[in-house]
């Protein structure tokens, strides 16, 4: 049997609205739920408003620990101590969590094998969808998480 891990799920600017019924899923299954605080009182409004999509929802007063997880530190202890218990955890995460995301910062502390990614299109993917461009030869950086 699977030892119960972090499911990070990236989201795009909906929040949980973008979430695939399988990703839904996993949220409404969760012991823990942590995420920016930019997304906290819409998740917390998702969870008591219940999802038709998301199989297993949880009944009321049976929801999940709702966190916020803008400290990376306290983030990562936060989930030390989830795996150490062995609950099962959903990270929300802005985009794809591996491509200048938090994906990084818990791939240090925290065991890979306890860790499956879930990504949305990211911002950029978007951007040039929208403007009907490639964006392959495109050059970046990024500033997210750092002083400019």
């Amino acid at each position: 049997m699977q030892r119960a891990g972090v499911d990070v799920i990236g989201t795009d600017a909906s929040g949980v609205a973008c979430l695939s019924p399988a990703d839904q899923g996993l949220l409404a299954s969760a012991d823990l739920v942590a995420m920016p605080r930019r997304l906290l009182e819409q998740t917390r409004a998702w969870f008591q408003a219940g999802s038709p999509s998301a199989q297993g929802f949880p009944p009321p007063g049976l929801l999940p620990e709702l966190r916020q997880s803008d400290d990376p530190a306290q983030l990562i202890e936060l989930l030390k101590g989830a795996l150490a218990a062995d609950r099962r955890v959903v990270l929300l995460a802005s985009g794809d969590p591996l491509w200048f995301g938090i994906g990084r910062l818990l791939l240090q502390h925290l065991p890979a094998e306890r860790l499956r990614f879930h990504p949305a299109p990211t911002s950029l993917q978007l951007a040039f969808a929208r403007i009907g461009r490639p964006w392959q030869d495109a050059a970046w950086i990024s500033l997210h998480g750092r002083d400019p």
